[in-house]
């Protein structure tokens, strides 16, 4: 709605600025430099009373546009502010992890029979079991 009051408002800007600056040449000397004067003389005047209304619609409008840019910068891994952190998180995951998906040769565990150690009896292998 901002947008389209200000376009509405921009056309009406130069719809006057257009017909006074026909008029200043139609009508020349004195009365042309003095309706061109009254005409930015008008300008002025509207834009300090518009000042406040404009300022406000430029705020909101930079916010949303830095709003999409944060977001940009913030989720891109490739080219955005966390691309370094992604980058090395992927060195190191695959650093860690890489190694650990080998496959896992399967180990057979030979029975042993145990006589108390503190007697002086070492374990053994059974064998023939």
């Amino acid at each position: 709605m901002l947008h389209l009051r200000a376009v509405t408002k921009l056309v009406g800007t130069l719809a006057l600025r257009g017909g006074a600056t026909a008029a200043s040449s139609v009508a020349g000397g004195f009365w042309g430099a003095l309706i061109s004067a009254g005409a930015a003389a008008w300008g002025a005047v509207e834009h300090d009373h518009d000042k406040p209304e404009i300022e406000a619609q430029l705020r909101e409008n930079l916010g949303a546009a830095l709003d999409v840019i944060w977001q940009d910068l913030m989720e891109d891994q490739q080219g955005g502010v966390t691309a370094v952190v992604h980058h090395m998180s992927t060195q190191i995951e695959h650093a860690v992890f890489h190694p650990l998906q080998t496959p896992l040769v399967p180990h057979t565990l030979e029975p042993t029979v145990c006589n108390l150690p503190f007697i002086g009896y070492p374990c053994r292998a059974v064998v023939g079991r």
